[in-house]
């Protein structure tokens, strides 16, 4: 099989499973469980009766679909008919997917240029049996920010993307841990349940640290994007804020309000050092623990998302961490490392 770069447009977000077309006769739906899987070339993992399905989306459009059975063991997929119906806004497109040259797993290809985001319906036929109900989202706007990552982790030599979903209980300990806390952003809702996080690789691949994105909602519906990064003990190492602006605002109006690193660094330098060394167990509230800077809501909502971030990681970062050591451990001959994925609800 071919490697997969950590590749910033591969980022995906789970969505609802939905039905994208009526009147297929299906055998076998999408199963729901709650234990974790591998993800192992970077992309999205669901169950499909007996079989997983890996969804991955190549820089230059191409689509990958792999198969493995139920232990995770790689199938062939020369038998394999499929297509995706690919869902761009309010219109659909059908694609037929192809075993690529040795038949380890089916493609297709689209015009990212023209795509920036859609949902995939995967629709697979294996040993005469019809699948369907898996469905996947992707984003072109989940940019990879390697300056960033770098400058939190400049000791890391590589950053894998990660995904994760919390389970019900985990959510319950979140939230408890976030009672108090700004009411607009200590909640996990639908889409936050999905975890995704940058693990940050450094010397021997050994991860050292994690980076999760931030998106908050500030003052005036104000949204405020940044990165949290912790090292593997669960301290924070930087807060790092990328960008806020309005809600509601176009793409130009929106520009103006922008504020790139550099700035808002300079800005709330003082405010977002504060959290450096901090643990889940610490009391980040403002006026308590921590101090506000100059915006008052913009700064509950950011120690809402540290201390969210917190928590998570305390609820993720060992079945992460050791199933990325268990990866290198098993593919010392150059073979890529795991991306882990707990399933999907």
């Amino acid at each position: 099989m071919k490697r997969m770069t950590h590749n910033a447009k591969a980022l995906f977000f789970v969505t609802l499973i939905v039905s994208l077309m009526m009147g297929l006769h299906l055998e076998s739906v999408l199963a729901q469980e709650e234990h974790g899987h591998e993800s192992p070339h970077g992309g999205q993992v669901r169950t499909l009766g007996d079989y997983h399905v890996e969804f991955v989306v190549e820089e230059d459009g191409e689509i990958e679909i792999y198969l493995s059975d139920k232990n995770s063991n790689p199938l062939s997929v020369k038998n394999v008919q499929g297509f995706i119906n690919l869902k761009i806004g309010s219109s659909y497109k059908k694609i037929e997917l192809k075993p690529n040259g040795d038949a380890t797993y089916l493609e297709a290809e689209i015009d990212l240029h023209e795509i920036s985001a859609f949902e995939a319906g995967v629709r697979l036929t294996i040993d005469g049996k019809k699948y369907s109900n898996v469905v996947f989202k992707y984003s072109a706007h989940e940019v990879m920010p390697h300056e960033q990552l770098k400058g939190i982790f400049p000791k890391a030599h590589e950053f894998a993307s990660k995904h994760a979903t919390l389970s019900a209980h985990q959510i319950e300990e979140i939230e408890a841990g976030l009672k108090g806390y700004d009411s607009a952003n200590a909640k996990i809702g639908v889409k936050e349940k999905e975890i995704h996080l940058y693990l940050a690789l450094g010397e021997g691949d050994k991860p050292v640290g994690a980076a999760f994105m931030l998106d908050l909602m500030g003052s005036d519906k104000e949204k405020i994007r940044g990165l949290v990064g912790v090292d593997s003990a669960g301290k924070v190492i930087r807060v790092v804020l990328m960008e806020h602006h309005e809600e509601g605002h176009d793409e130009g109006e929106a520009s103006d309000e922008k504020h790139d690193t550099a700035d808002d660094e300079m800005e709330h330098a003082a405010f977002l050092k504060q959290f450096i060394g901090k643990t889940a167990k610490s009391d980040l509230m403002i006026g308590k623990g921590i101090e506000a800077g100059e915006d008052a809501k913009t700064s509950a909502a950011v120690a809402t998302g540290v201390k969210k971030a917190l928590l998570v990681w305390n609820e993720v970062k060992d079945h992460l961490l050791d199933d990325e050591h268990g990866e290198m451990e098993h593919h010392d001959e150059g073979d890529e490392k795991s991306k882990d994925h707990h399933d999907e609800h």
